[in-house]
């Protein structure tokens, strides 16, 4: 069974590629928006490690050529922004493949604007998708995991994992920095009674995916001269830090970025925020 290059010295870990792959082996494993970006990537990765791997998305066309592509039965519709679909996805899939042992989240929807031109289908949009859907699928599939007393639901986040506010991105700040600190308040309430639920939030660095490229923010990026990562190094950050046990995962710039944040926003903007607003105003205006 041959995975990620765990070894290679650019990916700078010691980790046996057997531990990641015994960690994941015959998992029943759900990845929702596996149809693209990082998503796309892991789905490929969990695919060599378990055939109990469920896709799920809106575009069940998309959803079955990806399927076909790397040999996967199990396929679910589902749209994470209508919460009257998230009972019976859940239960179809345990009925049907088995008691979920890690959920991965990979939806969202970003909005890099000026608030003067955010509408309000785009609040509505975002706080569905990256807000009220998660909280309610997290609250459907806890309740599962805690009749089984153990289970993972991993989150794909931005900024810091909701500690930093970033201009621009205000409504996609805010429902995010909802989800992060909805996961950091169950934590504290079931870490007693429930160790072995564990709730993970990552914060992806710039990734070099065509859905990042597309985005009009990515040239604020390029002007910053920031790194873009490749997905595979991308999804060993989130595969290692979940078998390493970790809660919160995000990159060093992120976390010094939240550090200068904590200690004196003046600090964050002169650090970083003074450039990036004059380089998003630039690129928004055009």
């Amino acid at each position: 069974m041959q995975g990620l290059n765990l070894t290679h010295p650019k990916n700078n870990t010691n980790m046996k590629p057997e531990k990641i792959q015994n960690f994941f082996k015959n998992k029943v494993i759900v990845i929702i928006g596996a149809a693209g970006g990082i998503g796309r990537t892991l789905l490929t990765e969990c695919s060599k490690y378990t055939d109990k791997l469920v896709i799920t998305g809106r575009n069940i066309d998309k959803l079955k050529s990806i399927a076909k592509e790397l040999n996967i039965s199990n396929i679910i519709q589902l749209d994470i922004s209508d919460i009257n679909q998230i009972p019976s996805a859940v239960d179809e899939i345990e009925q049907n493949v088995g008691p979920i042992d890690i959920s991965f989240n990979f939806s969202g929807y970003d909005v890099f604007k000026k608030i003067s031109d955010i509408s309000s289908g785009e609040i509505i949009n975002t706080c569905r998708i990256n807000f009220e859907g998660p909280m309610f699928y997290t609250q459907y599939l806890i309740k599962k995991y805690m009749t089984r007393e153990k289970g993972i639901i991993a989150n794909v986040n931005a900024f810091s994992n909701g500690l930093v506010p970033f201009p621009f991105y205000s409504i996609d700040s805010a429902s995010r920095a909802g989800v992060a600190n909805y996961f950091r308040a169950l934590r504290r309430e079931l870490h007693v009674d429930y160790p072995d639920i564990r709730l993970i939030s990552f914060s992806p660095p710039i990734t070099d995916t065509a859905t990042e490229r597309s985005r009009i923010s990515s040239r604020v990026w390029e002007l910053e001269k920031m790194k873009f990562h490749s997905p595979e190094s991308v999804v060993l950050k989130i595969m290692k830090g979940i078998v390493n046990n970790k809660n919160e995962i995000m990159n060093l710039d992120e976390k010094l970025l939240q550090i200068a944040e904590q200690i004196s926003p003046k600090i964050s903007d002169l650090t970083f925020f003074n450039k990036f607003i004059r380089l998003s105003k630039k690129i928004l205006s055009k």
